[in-house]
């Protein structure tokens, strides 16, 4: 059984709000390759309480927006391999970020960079909270966050 995304028991606005995120990830995918670990999704649809609207017409909107982590590998240790990913990806990720608002007509879409090895520092900070125990592994072969 597949968690719900959204607030509402509708399964249109499941499906709507699924193919969104396939979108990102392929889009994301192929921007950063074999430098991705993983995307999760966090924030509200992370947690299973994003909100979708029904326009006019039967169309859908996001009321809200999309947080996802972009989980890099290090393979020169964190701060080489962060000033490599931001050089490499970062400008290109948030040009790719405003396309997909745009597209999909919402406020935003957050794609943050992360380095696999910032999630097992132990510093209490909300996000990290929200994180670990409210999130959704979209792409990647094993769950990041379990190493929280």
């Amino acid at each position: 059984m597949t968690l719900p995304l959204t607030v509402l028991d509708d399964p249109a606005v499941e499906s709507y709000t699924r193919e969104l995120l396939t979108r990102i990830v392929e889009a994301v995918t192929r921007q950063m390759g074999s430098a991705l670990e993983a995307i999760v999704l966090v924030g509200g649809f992370g947690r299973g309480e994003g909100s979708v609207t029904r326009l006019d017409g039967g169309r859908f909107r996001v009321v809200n927006d999309f947080d996802l982590e972009l989980i890099y590998r290090e393979p020169w240790g964190g701060y080489l391999s962060k000033i490599w990913v931001h050089v490499a990806h970062r400008r290109a990720l948030l040009r790719l970020a405003e396309r997909l608002a745009r597209e999909f007509d919402m406020k935003q879409v957050d794609l943050s960079l992360r380095g696999a090895s910032t999630l097992q520092v132990a510093i209490p900070r909300l996000a990290d909270y929200d994180m670990r125990h409210g999130h959704r592994l979209l792409w990647g072969a094993a769950d990041p966050c379990e190493r929280m």
